[in-house]
């Protein structure tokens, strides 16, 4: 009698993944579909694309909202080379989650770490097979951070710490020989960092650069801040746009509206740092925006963790307030503290609006009015209005209209949808 050779079938993934003791798991290799998956808009592919399982994740495993496990599920078609899987595992770095990487085969989970510079690790770090008695305990193991002899993965800290250092990095370059004052250091490697969140996010295009930046290089945003007349523009163009007060530089009493006579004081500024840092302030600027490791000699490129690792697209914006909560602290402690430079971490606002929801009828939840009177970074109205787009989806079948900045994250975030 001929062998069958009938191919067996494989069961969906959610259960499979069941096995390990995943209860809730949201899907990543499909365009936006329900309203789990709000959370992770820059790892879903977009509408009409074909779906390219080297480049896209399958799904995550959640615990209370909290992502713990991402995973990807190959096949004899789409298999994950090793660089697959040092790109999948940097761009998760950057999104700062407390989680593991599994790659999921048939009978087996391998897991792998998540974070920078991984591409030496050919090999998982455990693989539990689905039949062993271990297998349903994986997940409460990552939930109570058990896994892997008690090791935590690098979560939230690692790109707060990176993105820290490099910036200090700036600060001893000119705070100590007393070139630059330190809040103008902060500001100034402020307003790049935002000025890179807002290219990475595509929030910014290419063809707006004349807009921005007429003397910046054509179509070339990364140029913005390379010379005093271009940080000039930029930077006038930032405080029209966003928030007089952002980041202060220059004299506050010229309306933020009045984009002339803001440029021309900033010119003035920044030809007064240039000359104060023989122009080594713009390479420095320059290594944010361009992903340079910047030195006090120039840029270099391949030296460690750098700024080209640090990808904003999936980078949550209260990562940023971190920095500049931290950073404030570290240059001007008094001014810092004398102008209540705090932020509220994430996870203590995300569980304070989901109490808040959770308190107010299920009937009233869809158009609910939020009021921050503090808003600071806006960590609070962000969370709300995606918990908001969640609510009216669930109740009323309305669907997130994709805008213009509709592939942005709102991934821990503080992005358009």
């Amino acid at each position: 009698m001929a062998a069958d050779r009938t191919p067996s079938v494989i069961a969906p993934l959610p259960e499979r993944l069941k096995a390990y003791g995943c209860s809730t798991v949201v899907p990543l290799d499909q365009p936006l579909s329900s309203p789990e998956q709000l959370d992770y808009l820059d790892l879903l592919p977009r509408s009409g694309t074909a779906v390219a399982k080297t480049k896209l994740l399958s799904a995550v495993a959640e615990d209370q909202g909290n992502a713990l496990l991402y995973v990807i599920e190959p096949d004899d078609e789409h298999p994950v080379s090793p660089a697959d899987l040092a790109k999948i595992q940097q761009s998760l770095a950057n999104r700062s989650d407390p989680a593991w990487l599994a790659v999921c085969s048939p009978g087996s989970l391998a897991i792998y770490p998540i974070g920078f510079r991984t591409d030496r690790i050919e090999q998982p770090i455990r693989t539990i097979h689905a039949s062993s008695s271990d297998a349903p305990l994986l997940f409460q193991s990552l939930v109570h951070g058990t896994f892997s002899d008690g090791e935590p993965p690098k979560g939230a800290d690692y790109v707060f710490r990176e993105i820290f250092r490099l910036l200090a990095q700036t600060t001893q370059a000119f705070v100590p020989q007393q070139k630059l004052n330190p809040l103008d250091v902060l500001s100034l490697a402020g307003r790049a960092l935002f000025f890179r969140f807002l290219i990475d996010r595509q929030i910014i295009r290419s063809e707006e650069t004349s807009e921005i930046c007429l003397a910046a290089q054509r179509d070339n945003l990364k140029d913005a801040f390379s010379s005093a007349e271009k940080a000039a523009q930029t930077s006038s163009w930032l405080d029209e746009t966003f928030n007089g007060d952002f980041l202060p530089l220059i004299d506050d009493t010229i309306p933020a509206n009045d984009r002339p006579a803001r440029e021309a004081s900033y010119l003035q500024f920044y030809r007064e740092v240039g000359r104060k840092t023989d122009g080594k302030i713009f390479d420095h600027l320059g290594a944010i925006l361009n992903g340079w490791h910047s030195t006090g000699d120039g840029h270099q490129t391949e030296l460690g963790l750098d700024w080209s690792d640090l990808n904003f697209a999936h980078i949550p914006v209260g990562v940023l307030s971190q920095v500049y909560e931290n950073f404030s602290h570290f240059v001007d402690a008094r001014s810092a503290s004398a102008t209540s430079v705090h932020y509220t971490p994430r996870l203590i606002a995300d569980l304070m609006v989901n109490q808040t929801f959770g308190a107010t009828p299920a009937a009233h939840r869809a158009g609910a009015r939020v009021l921050d009177p503090a808003c600071g970074a806006g960590i609070f109205l962000v969370l709300a209005f995606r918990r908001l787009v969640g609510e009216r989806w669930q109740s009323d079948g309305v669907r997130p209209t994709p805008g213009p900045f509709s592939t942005f994250s709102t991934s821990n975030s503080e992005a358009s949808i």
